[in-house]
C-alpha cells in the first residue's frame, strides 16, 4: 500500500490525528537522516511541511 500526499491531506481527522501524523513523520525524518536519496529527503520534508500547515490551519479553525 502506498500513500500519496494528496491522499493523506484529504483525510479529515481530529486535531490529535494531525499532531500524531506530524510527530510520527518528524521521528521518521530523524531516524532516516543521512540515509535517504536527495529526492526522498525533499519529499519527506515537503510532506512534513504540508502536514504542519494543515495542523496549524485546523488548530486555528477550532479555536475560533
Amino acid at each position: 500500500m502506498s500513500f500519496t500526499l494528496q491522499g493523506m491531506l484529504r483525510i479529515r481527522g481530529s486535531l490529535n490525528f494531525w499532531k500524531e501524523e506530524r510527530d510520527c513523520l518528524l521521528m521518521l525524518k530523524g531516524k532516516t537522516q543521512g540515509n535517504l536519496a536527495a529526492e526522498e529527503a525533499k519529499a519527506l520534508e515537503d510532506f512534513i511541511y504540508e502536514l504542519q500547515m494543515r495542523y496549524v490551519a485546523k488548530e486555528k479553525s477550532i479555536s475560533k
